[in-house]
């Protein structure tokens, strides 16, 4: 009885275009470079703590490329320091911290916000 199961799996499969078990199948490497690429714009931080690391990141390099680019550490430090100081009143507005809010001894959920705030925080460190 399985193998009657199978074999009119095994047709619907060949009449939409399978012609094997999936698995077999691999995608042309050029087609997960661009993939990669296209992806890796989609970065983003998850929190404050993330975009504050990146942000000293970016102003190490501007000090270290000061001498031998200093056109380059003009750009870089700026935005370096723009992303330090969102990063920072970002952490205060939302602490990090997890905490349950409870009121006479009962855990509550309060609604979210959809100010502007929060949807920029949303936007910002991948909250849904």
């Amino acid at each position: 009885m399985p193998e009657r199961y199978e074999e009119e799996i095994d047709d619907l499969l060949r009449r939409m275009g399978f012609s094997g078990p999936p698995g077999r199948h691999r995608r042309p490497f050029w087609a997960g470079v661009i993939a990669y690429f296209r992806n890796a714009w989609k970065v983003r931080p998850s929190g404050p703590g993330q975009l504050m690391l990146a942000s000293l990141a970016l102003l190490l390099l501007a000090f270290i490329l000061w001498s031998p680019l200093p056109h380059v550490a003009r750009v870089i430090g700026p935005v370096g320091l723009f992303m330090l100081i969102v990063a920072y009143i970002t952490s205060l507005v939302r602490p990090s911290g997890q905490y349950q809010k409870r009121w006479r001894g009962q855990v509550i959920e309060l609604p979210r916000g959809n100010s502007w705030w929060d949807r920029f925080y949303r936007w910002l460190y991948r909250r849904r």
